[in-house]
């Protein structure tokens, strides 16, 4: 065979592999954001030591309101304070509905705050048919600002408290200069979407995530337009908003060397960020949120559970699970981090 021939035969080769690596990855993107953000349904009594609303609403009343993101009705609670006119806005992180985080939002009402917290797209009790992408977070969050703006609540002080995907949505909003927001604190932030989703993607799907990456990364843009090339950093640079970032140096989701936020402390000029890194027991992405007292005892629940299915020799149903959370003392569980909380709320209470 000739040298001419095996070129062109060489060249084939290659344009049928890029052929069938652009249709392969036109199908599987959609599909990996499917994988990545589809909505999970959310069963409290199958949640361990979640505290349920209807065990506190007496002490916790609040309203039930509803705000237009992206063309679908989003939910949202306001927890009125009586000694307050301030209000911490909440935002969950990327899977939980607002009600996965009660120990916090009533932590805030404890503090002296109204809170408002929602549901974010296709999440809970909003619509949506699932949760489309990390940006989402950051337009249902100026979209409810918006909505505070022009509602009864107008005029009072915010402050904007986010963990994971509600963090880096409470950091990128910063960069519209959103009305009466006076600080932020975000709990375990990514600092890029873009960086995350193909960080996310490759956990999914592998090296087909390198493939496609010039595809998951145009998608992304289709979806969210501008929206897609925001950063925590330019949030905060351009609001110099006072923020707290906090980080735990053993998060697994949103790892301190590569995804978080923390990360980029020499490109933040922000002259009023502060930092917080929690480690050991509380460096993990969810247990920087707990308590080192509500981190024992959840190990304690997580062997009680173990001892109960090597005594049955199987898994337990779901029915059998509900009865085992029933016994579990939900404030115990759920007690949240003081050490955090303090550094939140004396940044809060300085502005």
């Amino acid at each position: 065979m000739s040298r001419k021939r095996k070129g062109l035969i060489a060249a084939l080769v290659v344009v049928v592999f890029l052929l069938v690596n652009h249709v392969a990855s036109l199908v599987t993107t959609p599909l990996i954001f499917n994988r990545i953000f589809a909505s999970e349904s959310f069963d409290p009594s199958l949640v361990p030591g979640l505290v349920d609303y209807q065990d506190i609403q007496a002490s916790y009343p609040r309203t039930e309101f509803s705000f237009l993101s992206n063309g679908a009705k989003l939910q949202g609670y306001f927890y009125d304070n009586p000694a307050s006119t301030k209000c911490v806005v909440f935002s969950p992180g990327i899977s939980d509905p607002a009600d996965g985080y009660l120990n916090w939002e009533s932590a805030c009402y404890d503090e002296g705050y109204d809170v408002v917290s929602f549901d974010g797209y296709g999440k809970g009790k909003s619509e949506g048919e699932d949760m489309r992408g990390l940006p989402e977070a950051k337009e249902d969050l100026s979209a409810l600002l918006s909505f505070l703006n022009t509602s009864a609540w107008a005029g009072d002080p915010l402050y904007l408290l986010g963990h994971s995907q509600g963090a880096y949505a409470s950091a990128c909003v910063m960069r519209e200069k959103p009305k009466n927001v006076k600080a932020i604190a975000t709990i375990s932030a990514m600092n890029s979407a873009e960086e995350t989703v193909m960080e996310f993607a490759r956990r999914k799907v592998s090296f087909l995530a390198d493939l496609s990456w010039p595809y998951v990364t145009t998608y992304e843009r289709y979806l969210f337009d501008s929206d897609s090339f925001l950063t925590a950093v330019d949030g905060l640079n351009i609001s110099a908003i006072p923020a707290l970032i906090a980080q735990g140096d053993a998060d697994k989701t949103i790892p301190l060397e590569s995804l978080s936020l923390y990360r980029h402390q020499k490109e933040i000029s922000d002259p009023n960020a502060h930092y917080a890194l929690f480690s050991g027991e509380q460096g993990g992405h969810e247990s920087i949120l707990y308590s080192l007292a509500a981190l024992q005892y959840q190990n304690e629940v997580s062997l009680s559970l173990e001892a109960e299915e090597k005594e049955k020799g199987a898994a337990l149903t779901k029915e059998e699970l509900r009865a085992f959370y029933q016994t579990i003392d939900d404030w115990r569980y759920s007690a949240v981090n003081p050490d955090l909380l303090k550094a939140i709320f004396t940044l809060f209470a300085a502005q």
